[in-house]
């Protein structure tokens, strides 16, 4: 739920269906509202573009494999 409420904040997802309350009916009403939301569309193409100009997911897998080495 951590990071449903993360990515919710930053603007790129919308209404969060907690896990003990989810059903098939609200996860498709979710999805659907959710593709056609241009606004969540326009802010999670944006922050695409950040994460991958800053090098963001090869930082993530290097940092996730030093976590699993236990280098850190």
């Amino acid at each position: 739920m951590i990071w449903a409420e993360l990515l919710r904040s930053l603007g790129c997802a919308g209404t969060i269906i907690p896990s003990d309350l989810m059903t098939t009916e609200r996860l498709s009403v979710g999805i659907e509202r959710t593709l056609k939301n241009q606004e969540l569309y326009r802010t999670t193409a944006e922050m695409a573009e950040k994460v991958k100009s800053e090098g963001g997911v090869v930082r993530a897998r290097l940092l996730l494999e030093k976590l699993a080495c236990h280098e850190l």
